[in-house]
């Protein structure tokens, strides 16, 4: 190992310390002044040139952020050029860290968390840690502790910190390395003169990992060794380190079960570092330790800051004058480490991850070989070099002979394979096989050797003079530089090695040294044109080091001048037998050396002899890796591969004998070559032959492996160069070509062992993964159905069981069935015993992967030469103001990254005079091209700085905007964003007409050099525009998503806001619309034009369908042996693949839609607490969040998805759930916030938010249970993001709100259980909420009425008067007064006595108002509570008429002045108010319900009055008035006359705003028909904007119906009729009513009905258990209660007398459908005995009803259920309709006694007191009918059938969850 080496490309002599160590910083010498001139003084190498910077010595002196943004190493380990170990070198050693400074050591990640199991699975992420935090946050425990430092530290003098000591420290470094030299001699120097406590040591990697997890002072990260040197995991010099307290001897260090050896670790742990699941993560990594959270406000958020003396700039020593003090700090910098040097500021960029393919994926292909290439010499090919760089001008295969011939071969990189060219070439002076030409082939002869005579030598291309007769020529005689200029060869008499300049031919330089011959050449890695070491072994048994220069072309000496003599740097001894094989690697500054008694040795590049080691046969071959694995070929078939230190980690030996190899760029793989003909593929390590290729029938002399690892060439004896498609780089596309294959691998696996099988998914993913057409022949095998089959046959948390859920989610989100939807959905469903399967859950979380929005139809293009879409000829181009081009693309590369070497085509339009213009793909960036068509004028392109992504869709837009006089342009928009506009000049003639144009191809006769290539990849509808396009155009056109593909007609085809409908649908981009071509629109291959005609006559010369279409070569296929023979063909045809073809996928989303949308998922809410089947092990902890998730990603999809939750009542269903399941399941704040915040952009956005309000966020009795620390955050967020947001508080009805909070602050949240005087009963909660909980929950829930309170205010010192407040002010006054306990109080003063300070304006006018100290004693809130809108309530029952408002036009002074001098004395109404008083002296008054009457003595202001009804007793002569306080009060008139002269003076409100009428007083004197016609509310019931309910309160409003009138109470219907099964499905209509017929019994009386389903008596009867009503029923009933069996005792009862009673035929009243306590006794009212003895008290419910609540929660359900829904308009025509009376209410037997229907009778003109008192007490005791609304059928709901609504309610029986 060469400690402190350089890690440059070449490394120099640079002075060490004794050890090799540099010092620790802080201790140095300050640099001298001069070091500016000493970089001057040196020679022009920069930094080298392996990070792509100039050699130049500005690069030297570059800081390390410049270093790192003038690199090219981020973009080179993006496309996987580099490996993860590499590029973390890179910023190591740009950031200043170093191998030679122990404080500044290379820092590296933990990347593994498992250290216990006995097998380690690479592809299971939870193996894995979190590189997005700091290893010290990695443990929420000690996450929460560093913060409490970081935010309570106090001292000034020191800047706060997460951490007091650093990630990678000179103690650290020694102690990891503690078991090798020289860190044990300096870990003993350290610690004075021993080592350190045996339990301190680094003994364990287990144990190390957990301690940096648990204590707060170790947050070290790793050092690069333990990815690449096992030796430090060994105590190999057996140095004494003690026993740990447990009596364990400190030795090797303990590794974890999955590593049998330290060799097998390393492999193991640096395969983990490269893996995909580090690689898509490592960029977070880098930002917290090199980049932007490395210090500042980001750091401190990602808990990450460290010591401020660890920071650079922490301290200036400088500026240090105090010699103590200065030391001081440099002993606090030695101890605490340093950090990086910041090298971004800003998020580092992700890497490309694609899954790692390995070559044993690789199987046997008939088409493996591409092409055979002769030497008419028939020598044999002994040496080959590819040196195939894009980079370099000519790429160059360079071939020797062994008659010393060699060939520059041109190589063309834009070769792909595709073609499998079959030609052979033969070089006797013409080209054989005219099938296929050298354009059709890789490789290119070299022109030199084409017409040469066999017999004589080519003085050009010959190496000069003959070697030693006595050594067989082979590779190891010969080195090419990497750009092919220049050959080193050797063996030769005179004991040189000799460089050659290839393009002359002569000899550039003789060089000596040895004192024999020269036996063998190697040379160290190099960039291009860069000098490297070379290595030279001879027969005298030493071995020469020397310095190659690059720049010169020839080996240098010491003065590096063209004139100077070479010189070998170090000359290497050790050997007692020629040198036979030899290794050199800069990067690792070792050389490797082999000879012929088996000796293999190891020096350094300074000439130290480090290890030696033997094997028992001649050393033929040596190579070592970037991972510093060397492998060694011993004897003929032998191969050993070392570690560095020279301990053999495998050994294999080969069939069949080995006559060459080669490594693989990446070190990978090599491949070797042997003499009987056979090219083998071996892994390096561990050593496993992979693959083998068909026999040659010459044996193999040299191989050689293209840079992009896709191609092999073996040079063989019969002086022939075969090349194969040997494409094992892991960047490689492989194709499934037919699903069929695929059924085919799955009946042979079945056969196969598990473990087996194993093997072959993991190559199948990673195939899959390559291409987007392999996973469309996944989904034509309908491979997901065969997945889920599978999932149950294997073993969870095995590596088989993870791939199959990768691939369903690999190929779910591509694509997934109606068919595989229902089987999905079906595996999520519990077994029969109510347990989770194994794969249900894992398959319920992979689920929101599977909604993508991508298009259903689209054109793929595979690529193949002539694939494209065809357009018609253009008789003439747009010329005007210009052109535009839009489509979709996604990027198939065929290496999975880019296209790199490739050109494909976007589009490409040409005129017959050859003008064209061309947009086409270079490395992922966007090339524009013109093309005037002219001699000699150049091609003008363009590149646009936008680089795309592939396998991602893009929208691509380019607008060509021309102008006559100005620049022309052209605009081009990636994404709905302006890229770059171009300039670029006019091409376009007006005679031209366009017969080639082409998209995803380049149009016929194309023959731009280098040629384009057909596209590959994907693209959505194609859109071609006769003029140019604006910026909101293109970003409108973007908005419209990859889905959209009609002609930009109508603005009902999408959802877009109006103010991009306008850029879109004005008129502009349809009329202009060229052609479109939609995937939807074609017919076999014709791509249907679908814009207006007139645009097909004008532009097109006849038809303006596009064609679709591919090329078909017939090209013959050759095997090896007529390649060698140059025979013929044997005509086999070869179809390279298919055209363009229209592909239909099928999203989650939509086939959702076909099995049952959004309801299909709410069932799976009920098995929230199911168990998980034994053996999966997995918790359903986050599965609520899951669900949550996907419903919100749905809703986000698209409107249907909003409606079909918003009519399955889906917000009440998941409340219900949540209430009912286990209280862990409310960690889901964030899922619940995401949910509110689509409220903000959905399109029925504020009917889901009402939902949200009602049943989750203002629903305390669902959070009560949860964690205090969940109630902590919810509420938090509810008082914070959820009120600071824009549009949520203006939604919210301030006044129910505030009472909602006050309710939740009195009934739950109290800090002490109340105690008498205070009567009113807690809530159930929590047990472990502690005090502090509660004070944290209370003062978010007053900071949320504060808010309410606040909104709208503007400043205290504004001029404008404040809105008023009193209501809300009033709320919180009633809690004050009705809760006795101070602890219950304080929090509550505090917010009033703020309110005071800072807003006096609001809370002084409304305690003034309130004008009395105690509560006053209100009536019992009897109406659902409602935020969006004031709804009826009831606010006094007035007992008798004759509390009347004297009417305004009675005297003209009370008109004028409203009251006497009293006050208060007399009834009337002013400007300013309305007041009242009540007779209480009356005796008609019952005093006892008096008791229950607000306002008998009243006052109310007219700006609190919202809306004014007219009501009627027979006769419109009432007036109902809704005040602000959700109050509502009714007077009664005299006549019509007074009515509308009281409304005349009363302020013009109308009926209020919710009913969408106009606010005059017109509209308060409307008839309830007119109300009814001219509102709203019936079209916004038919939408699902309002609830059932609340269209059935609106109908009872308008119809006269009222809570202050017990006579016209409003009315709902009798919705079920099952009151006896212990379960209710409310998906069964069997158990609902039907609603279109009213009671109907054939022994009615003619005039049907004797009693109404409305009266007094009713009502009091269902309302007899509270207050006032039970009052009242005693009086009606003559100071007792009923007869106890006439009593409302039970619900199943009451239907079944109202089914079979001819007296009985009451429909239900509101309260039963939101007001639970009318069921309980609760004030132990003495309702009597039954006959059969039952003690009448609570109501008996039916059994599926557990509670009060929990009925009223289902019969709510129910009225809200779509099977009511559908039907309501029909019992609405019989109570308020056109069959409420007249011929169709006789047909619907519906007619009732006369006198209930408005009009029956005339009181007016009834002069007989006697007969009018007697018909008054017969309408009380009928009852009304309510007023008729309409004279036609009432219009039905739009109604969607609810699949298992009752999922939420109820165990769901099993049947009825079937998909």
């Amino acid at each position: 190992m060469a400690i402190g080496g350089n890690s440059g490309d070449f490394p120099e002599d640079e002075p060490t310390t004794e050890h090799g160590i540099g010092v620790v910083p802080g201790h140095e010498e300050l640099p001298p002044p001069d070091i500016n001139s000493l970089v001057a003084s040196g020679s022009l190498v920069g930094v080298g040139v392996k990070y792509g910077l100039p050699q130049s010595r500005k690069a030297s002196l570059m800081t390390p952020r410049q270093l790192f943004r003038h690199s090219d190493m981020t973009e080179r380990w993006q496309k996987r050029e580099i490996s993860n170990f590499d590029y973390l070198m890179f910023l190591n050693t740009v950031a200043g860290r170093s191998f030679n400074d122990l404080n500044q050591y290379p820092v590296f990640p933990w990347v593994l968390t498992n250290y216990t199991d006995e097998k380690l699975d690479l592809s299971v992420a939870s193996n894995f840690r979190d590189l997005s935090k700091p290893i010290g946050a990695l443990s929420e425990a000690r996450r929460k502790q560093f913060e409490e430092r970081y935010q309570n530290w106090d001292d000034p003098s020191t800047p706060p910190f997460h951490y007091g000591t650093h990630y990678s420290t000179a103690a650290f470094t020694l102690n990891w390395l503690m078991r090798v030299e020289p860190f044990s001699t300096m870990l003993i120097h350290l610690q004075g003169g021993r080592f350190d406590c045996p339990d301190r040591m680094f003994h364990s990697m287990g144990e190390t990992w957990t301690r940096a997890q648990r204590d707060t002072h170790d947050v070290k990260e790793l050092i690069p060794e333990l990815f690449y040197l096992p030796e430090m995991l060994r105590n190999s010099n057996k140095l004494p380190l003690g026993k740990r307290m447990d009596g364990v001897e400190v030795g090797d260090v303990a590794l974890p079960p999955w590593a049998k050896t330290p060799e097998q670790f390393i492999q193991i742990h640096r395969q983990a570092l490269e893996s995909d699941l580090v690689s898509c993560q490592l960029n977070q990594w880098i930002d917290l330790i090199f980049g932007y959270k490395q210090k500042g406000a980001e750091a401190v958020r990602a808990c990450n800051v460290f010591y401020y003396l660890t920071y650079e700039g922490g301290v200036d020593l400088a500026k240090e004058t105090d010699p103590v003090r200065r030391e001081a700090l440099l002993n606090q910098i030695a101890s605490f480490g340093q950090t990086p040097l910041q090298l971004l500021t800003e998020a580092h960029p992700p890497r490309h991850s694609v899954m790692t393919v390995s070559p044993l994926m690789f199987g046997r292909t008939e088409e493996e070989l591409c092409m055979a290439m002769k030497f008419v010499s028939n020598s044999p090919v002994v040496f080959l070099a590819a040196n195939t760089f894009a980079q370099l001008p000519t790429p160059t295969i360079l071939s020797i002979t062994g008659n010393l011939v060699y060939s520059l071969n041109r190589w063309h990189n834009s070769y792909t394979g595709n073609t499998r060219g079959t030609g052979s070439i033969a070089l006797s002076g013409e080209k054989e096989g005219e099938a296929a030409t050298t354009a059709e082939l890789p490789l290119t002869v070299d022109p030199l050797l084409i017409s040469a005579s066999p017999s004589a030598p080519i003085p050009r291309r010959h190496l000069g003079e003959a070697m030693v007769n006595t050594i067989k020529v082979s590779s190891r005689h010969f080195v090419a530089t990497n750009d092919s200029r220049s050959i080193i060869s050797c063996a030769y008499p005179d004991y040189s090695f000799r460089v050659t300049d290839t393009d002359t031919g002569a000899t550039r330089q003789v060089v000596y040294g040895h004192a024999d011959v020269v036996t063998c050449l190697a040379r160290s890695e190099t960039s291009l044109y860069a000098d490297c070491y070379l290595a030279t072994g001879s027969l005298d048994c030493t071995v020469h080091l020397w310095h190659w220069s690059g720049q010169l072309g020839r080996v240098a000496g010491d003065s590096d001048r063209p004139e100077g003599g070479a010189t070998s740097r170090a000359i290497l001894t050790g050997h007692e037998a020629p040198i036979t094989a030899l290794a050199v690697s800069a990067e690792h500054g070792l050389v490797i050396s082999g000879c012929a008694d088996g000796a293999v040795v190891i020096h350094t590049t300074a000439g130290e002899l480090l290890r030696r080691s033997q094997l028992s046969a001649t050393v033929s071959a040596l190579a070592i890796s970037r991972d510093c694995l060397i492998l060694a070929q011993e004897g003929p078939r032998g191969l050993v591969v070392f570690s560095n230190t020279l301990r053999v980690l495998d050994r294999r030996e080969s069939q069949f004998s080995i006559d060459c190899l080669t490594l693989t760029r990446d070190g990978e793989y090599f491949v070797t070559g042997s003499e009987q003909g056979i090219v083998a593929l071996w892994r390096l390590f561990p050593l496993e032959q992979l693959y083998t290729y068909h026999r040659m029938e010459a044996s193999i002399r040299s191989v050689a492996v293209t840079s992009n690892q896709r191609y092999v060439l073996a040079g063989l004896e019969s002086g022939a160069i075969v090349l194969v498609e040997g494409d094992f780089d892991m960047e490689t596309c492989f194709t499934i070509a037919d699903a069929a294959n695929i059924e085919k691998m799955l009946q042979q696996l079945h056969h196969g062992e598990l473990s087996f099988q194993g093997k072959v998914w993991s190559i199948f993913i990673a195939i899959v993964r390559k291409s987007d057409r392999n996973v469309e022949m996944c989904s034509r095998a309908e491979l997901i159905s065969r997945l889920l089959d599978l999932l149950q046959t294997v073993p969870a948390h095995t590596g088989i069981f993870l791939i199959f859920l990768e691939l369903i989610s690999l190929v779910g989100q591509y694509s997934i069935t109606v068919k595989e939807t229902k089987r999905y959905l079906k595996a999520l469903k519990v077994t029969e015993d109510g347990k989770w399967r194994r794969s249900s859950l894992r398959l319920l979380k992979m689920m929101p992967k599977l909604l993508q929005d991508s298009p259903d139809a689209f054109f793929r293009f595979p690529g193949t030469p002539g694939a494209g879409i065809f357009l018609p000829p253009l008789r003439s181009f747009p010329y005007q103001t210009g052109w535009a081009f839009a489509a979709w693309v996604r990027m198939d590369p065929p290496d999975g990254t880019g296209f790199e070497k490739e050109k494909p085509v976007i589009y490409n339009f040409r005129s017959s005079k050859g003008a064209s213009y061309s947009c086409y793909i270079v490395a992922n960036f966007i090339v524009i091209s013109v093309d005037k068509g002219q001699a000699g004028t150049p091609v003008m392109e363009k590149c646009v700085c936008s680089e795309l992504r592939p396998r991602r869709w893009h929208h691509i837009a380019l607008s060509h905007n021309y102008s006559r006089w100005g620049r022309s342009e052209v605009a081009c928009y990636v994404d709905g964003h302006l890229a770059d506009t171009v300039e670029l000049n006019w091409a376009i003639t007006v005679a031209d007409t366009w017969p080639q144009c082409a998209v995803g191809s380049a149009a016929a006769g194309v023959t731009t050099e280098p040629p384009f290539t057909s596209f590959t990849g994907q693209m959505a509808g194609v859109y071609v525009f006769g003029e140019s396009m604006s910026l909101q155009q293109a970003h409108s056109l973007y908005c419209m998503g990859p889905g959209y593909m009609s002609a930009l007609r109508h603005e009902a085809e999408c959802d877009l806001p109006e103010g991009y409908k306008k850029f879109l649908f004005d008129g502009r981009l349809h009329s202009s619309l060229l052609s479109l071509y939609s995937p939807k629109n074609c017919h076999g291959q014709l791509c249907l034009y679908t814009p207006p005609h007139k645009a097909a006559h004008a532009h097109y010369v006849q038809i303006a369908h596009a064609v679709m279409k591919g090329l078909k070569h017939d090209y013959a296929r050759l095997k090896l042996d007529m390649y060698l023979n140059w025979a013929s063909n044997h005509g086999k045809f070869v179809e390279l693949g298919a055209g363009v073809e229209v592909i239909r996928t099928h999203s989650l989303q939509s086939s959702l839609q076909s099995v049952g949308g959004m309801q299909m998922l709410l069932p799976l809410f009920d098995q929230l607490d199911a168990e998980v089947e034994e053996g999966d092990g997995e918790e359903a902890i986050d599965l609520c969040a899951t669900l949550l998730s996907i419903v919100t990603r749905l809703l986000e999809c698209s409107y249907t998805f909003q409606q079909q939750f918003v009519h399955a009542r889906g917000v009440l269903i998941i409340a219900q759930a949540l209430q009912k399941s286990d209280p862990r399941h409310l960690e889901v704040v964030q899922c619940i916030a995401s949910l509110a915040r689509l409220c903000n952009s959905a399109a029925i956005g504020p009917v889901l938010l009402r939902e949200l309000l009602d049943h989750i966020l203002f629903n305390p009795k669902l959070w009560i249970m949860a964690d205090p620390a969940v109630q902590i955050h919810f509420y938090s967020y509810l008082s914070l993001d959820f009120m600071d947001n824009n549009k949520f508080p203006e939604q919210i009805k301030r006044v129910a709100t505030v009472i909602e909070m006050c309710r939740t602050l009195k009934h739950y949240y109290y800090v002490v259980v109340p105690r008498s005087p205070s009567d009113w009963i807690p809530e159930q909660r929590s047990k472990t909420l502690s005090t502090e909980n509660i004070i944290t929950i209370r003062g978010s829930l007053l900071e949320v009425i504060n808010k309410l309170i606040l909104l709208g205010i503007q400043d205290k010192d504004a001029i404008t008067p404040f809105p008023s407040r009193d209501q809300e002010i009033h709320a919180l006054m009633n809690l004050v007064t009705t809760v006795h306990e101070n602890d219950n109080l304080y929090d509550v003063l505090a917010l009033i006595n703020r309110l005071q300070f800072e807003h006096p304006q609001l809370l002084i006018p409304a305690l003034i108002s309130r004008m009395i100290v105690h509560a006053p004693i209100t009536a019992p809130k009897l109406f659902p509570p409602n935020r969006f809108g004031a709804s009826p309530s009831f606010s006094g029952m007035l007992p008798s008429s004759s509390e009347r408002v004297n009417g305004a036009a009675g005297d003209g002074e009370k008109e004028e002045n409203g009251m006497d001098s009293n006050g208060m004395e007399c009834n009337g109404v002013n400007t300013t108010d309305l007041y009242f008083d009540a007779d209480e002296e009356d005796p008609v008054q019952d005093p006892k319900s008096l008791r229950y009457c607000d306002n008998l003595h009243g006052r109310w202001q007219l700006k609190k009055i919202r809306a004014i009804f007219l009501r009627s007793l027979l006769q419109n002569t009432a007036l109902e008035l809704f005040l602000a306080s959700r109050t509502a009060v009714m007077f009664s008139f005299a006549d019509h006359d007074t009515v509308r002269a009281v409304v005349g003076h009363l302020p013009r409100v109308g009926v209020g705003v919710k009913y969408g009428l106009p606010q005059s007083r017109k509209a308060s004197l409307m008839t309830p028909r007119q109300l009814f016609r001219h509102s709203d509310m019936t079209e916004r019931w038919q939408k699902h904007e309002i609830s059932n309910f609340d269209y059935l309160m609106f109908l009872n409003t308008v119809a006269g119906r009222s809570f202050n009138d017990l006579n016209q109470y409003p009315v709902f219907p009798w919705v079920l009729t099952n009151y006896t099964d212990e379960k209710l499905d409310l998906s069964v209509a069997s158990n609902f009513r039907d609603l279109s017929k009213n009671w109907d019994d054939p022994s009615t009386p003619p005039f049907h009905y004797g009693t109404h389903y409305s009266t007094a008596a009713f009502t009091l009867n269902w309302l007899m258990r509270v207050e006032p009503f039970a009052t009242m029923l005693i009086r009606l009933q003559g100071g007792r209660f009923d007869c106890p069996d006439r009593m409302f005792h039970s619900m199943g009862e009451t239907w079944t007398r109202a089914q079979r009673d001819t007296h009985d035929v009451k429909e239900l009243i509101p309260e039963l459908f939101f007001l639970p306590e009318m069921l309980r006794n609760s004030n132990k009212l003495p309702l009597g005995k039954r006959m059969d003895g039952v003690e009448v008290g609570d109501v008996v419910l039916p059994p599926w009803a557990k509670s009060p609540e929990q009925f009223i929660q289902i019969h709510r359900q129910a009225l809200e259920s779509d099977l009511v829904s559908c039907q309501l308009n029909q019992w609405i025509d019989l109570i308020f309709g056109y069959k409420q009376k007249g011929a169709k209410a006789v047909r619907a037997c519906n007619v009732f006694y006369y006198l209930t229907y408005e009009g029956g009778v005339d009181l007016a003109k009834e002069t007989d007191p006697v007969r009018r008192d007697a018909l008054l007490n017969q309408i009380a005791s009928f009852g009304q009918t309510p007023r008729q609304l309409l004279t036609e059928a009432h219009p039905p709901r739009h109604s969607v059938m609810t699949v298992n609504q009752i999922a939420s309610f109820g165990q769901i029986p099993r049947q009825t969850l079937n998909y």
